[in-house]
C-alpha cells in the first residue's frame, strides 16, 4: 500500500487565511523542489500550540496509527507544538516508533534529540512570555480605567472616549437594572423577579432590545446583576486566573477576594442600595448542595404530604449550616435536630434490643460500607499521588519554583497521611465490639447505616435498618 506524503499547518490566532496560505504555499514549493507529490494538508486555524487536542492534528494522529502516512512537512517544529515535553515526545518518540518522516522546512534537525528539545524549550518559553505580556496589558489596561470584557455588562454599552474603552448607559437595560434591585430591596425573591421579568417584561423586551428577548430570566442571572459593583460605578480589576500559562480553564476569584476601583464608570444604582441589597442576599443565600454527599440525603421524608424533603446548606454566622425542606409544604429542619434525635432514640434503644440480633442484622450492610470507605480512600491516596508526580514536572520544566513546590509537597503529604490514618482507623475497626459501636454511633460509619428513612412532623420518627 502506497504510503502518503502530508503537511501540516497551524496558527493561534484565527485569520483570514494569509498566514495559513503562506504556509500552505511554503509547503508546497518545498515538495516541488525536492520532487515530492503532496497528497493531502492538515490545517488547525486558530488554534493554541499548547493545546494538543486539535481536530486536523487528532485526525492526523489517526491516519498516522493507521499507517497511512509516510512523511510529514511542516513549516518548523512550532507548528507542531509549542509544549515542551509532549512536542519532544511527538518528534523524539512518537513519529519514530510509526516509521514517519517529519520534515522541518526551516532546516530543523528532527533527528537530533538535543536540538529538538533546545527548540521545544525556546518554543515553550515564546508562549509563555507572550502570555505573561497578554496578562500584564490586560491589568494596565485596567488600571487606567479601561474595561477590557469582550461584551459590556447589561445595562451598559461599549464607549469610547480620549481613546478609552469605557462604558456607557443603556438607559432601556438600565431601568429594568433597577427594578431587579428595587424588587429585591422590597423583599422580593430571585425566582419571583426571574419570572416577573420573563412574563411581564417580555413583550417589552423584545421592542427594547433584541438580544435580551432571546434569553430567558433566572435565579443566577439576577443574582448576578444584583451582585456585580459595576452597576454602582466600580470596576473589578480581576475576576479569574490562570494558575499556569498552559491551564485551559480558569480560576475564579472569590467576590470577597476582589480588587475593587471605585467611581470608575456611570453608578445606575446608589452604593446605599448596592450594599443593603448585598446584605440581604449574604443574609439569605442558600443553594443546593451537589457536590458532596450530607448524611441521610434520600432518606428524609415529610410525613404530611410523603415527599422526599432536599437537602441544603446556608451560611449562618460564618458557619456552614445543613437543613432538609419540603418543596411542597415548604417544611424546613436542620440537620443538627435530626441528629440529637437519633442520639436519643438510639439511647433508648440500646437498653431493649438485643445488641447482638442488631449487629448480625446490621453485619453485611457495615462490612458493605466499609469496604466501599476503603476504596474511597484508596482513590484519593491515588489522586494525591498524581497530583505530586505533575508538581514534580511542573518544578522539574521551570513552571512553578522550588519553594511553590515544596509548599504543594507538604500540603499533599499531609492528605495523605490524614488519608492513611483514616484508613487505619477503618480498617481496625471492629464489628465484635458491640458496646464500642453503640457508645460511637453518633459516628457516620454506624449511624448511616443503622437509619434507614426519617419522617419529619411535629416530631422525629425515624426507622432502622434493623426494624
Amino acid at each position: 500500500m502506497n504510503k502518503f506524503i502530508v503537511g501540516y499547518v497551524r496558527v493561534s490566532v484565527k485569520d483570514n487565511g494569509n498566514s495559513i496560505g503562506n504556509q500552505i504555499s511554503l509547503i508546497k514549493d518545498y515538495c516541488n523542489s525536492n520532487n515530492l507529490k503532496l497528497d493531502d494538508i492538515y490545517v488547525d486555524n486558530g488554534i493554541s500550540g499548547i493545546d494538543f487536542s486539535r481536530e486536523a492534528f487528532l485526525k492526523l494522529k489517526k491516519d498516522i496509527e493507521l499507517g497511512l502516512i509516510s512523511t510529514v512537512i511542516v513549516k518548523d517544529i512550532s507548528r507542531l507544538g509549542r509544549e515542551l515535553f509532549l512536542s519532544s515526545y511527538y518528534i523524539n518518540e512518537y513519529f519514530k516508533l510509526h516509521n514517519v518522516l517529519l520534515i522541518s522546512i526551516n532546516n530543523e534537525d528532527t533527528t537530533n534529540r538535543v536540538l529538538v528539545n533546545i527548540h521545544s524549550i525556546m518554543n515553550d518559553y515564546y508562549v509563555k512570555e507572550a502570555s505573561l505580556k497578554r496578562r500584564n496589558v490586560a491589568i494596565n489596561k485596567t488600571l487606567n480605567h479601561e474595561f477590557i470584557g469582550p461584551y459590556p455588562p447589561f445595562g451598559y454599552d461599549i464607549f469610547y472616549f480620549n481613546g478609552l474603552r469605557t462604558l456607557s448607559i443603556n438607559e432601556n437595560e438600565a431601568s429594568i437594572v433597577k427594578d431587579i434591585f428595587n424588587l429585591n430591596f422590597n423583599g422580593y425573591s430571585l425566582n419571583y423577579i426571574a419570572v416577573y421579568l420573563n412574563n411581564i417584561l417580555l413583550d417589552d423586551l423584545k421592542v427594547k432590545n433584541k438580544k435580551t428577548a432571546t434569553n430567558t430570566w433566572n435565579n443566577r442571572k439576577v443574582r448576578r446583576i444584583l451582585e456585580n459593583p459595576v452597576y454602582k460605578g466600580d470596576l473589578v480589576v480581576r475576576k479569574s486566573y490562570k494558575y499556569n500559562y498552559k491551564d485551559k480553564k480558569r480560576k475564579y476569584i472569590r467576590p470577597s477576594d476582589y480588587q475593587i476601583i471605585e467611581n470608575v464608570f456611570p453608578s445606575i444604582v446608589d452604593k446605599e442600595l448596592f450594599l443593603q441589597v448585598n446584605n440581604r442576599l449574604k443574609k439569605y443565600k442558600n443553594y443546593r448542595k451537589a457536590k458532596e454527599k450530607v448524611m441521610f440525603e434520600n432518606k428524609v421524608f415529610c410525613n404530611k404530604c410523603g415527599n422526599y424533603m432536599r437537602c441544603y446548606q446556608k451560611h449562618k454566622n460564618n458557619k456552614l449550616e445543613y437543613y432538609f425542606k419540603c418543596s411542597k409544604c415548604l417544611k424546613s429542619i436542620i440537620l443538627k435536630k435530626i441528629l440529637v434525635a437519633i442520639d436519643e432514640n438510639i439511647s433508648n434503644l440500646v437498653a431493649d434490643v438485643d445488641k447482638r440480633m442488631v449487629i448480625n442484622n446490621c453485619f453485611s450492610k457495615i462490612k458493605c460500607y466499609i469496604e466501599s470507605i476503603k476504596d474511597s480512600i484508596r482513590e484519593k491516596i491515588r489522586v494525591n499521588d498524581l497530583k505530586l508526580k505533575e508538581a514534580y514536572i511542573k518544578n522539574y520544566s521551570g513552571e512553578i519554583t522550588q519553594q511553590d513546590f515544596k509548599k504543594v509537597k507538604k500540603s499533599i503529604d499531609n492528605k495523605k497521611k490524614t488519608l492513611l490514618k483514616m484508613f487505619d482507623n477503618v480498617t481496625n475497626f471492629k464489628m465484635d465490639d458491640i458496646d464500642i459501636l453503640y457508645k460511637n454511633s453518633i459516628d457516620k460509619l454506624v449511624k448511616k447505616e443503622l437509619v434507614e428513612s426519617i419522617y419529619i412532623d411535629e416530631q422525629i420518627i425515624v426507622k432502622y435498618s434493623f426494624h
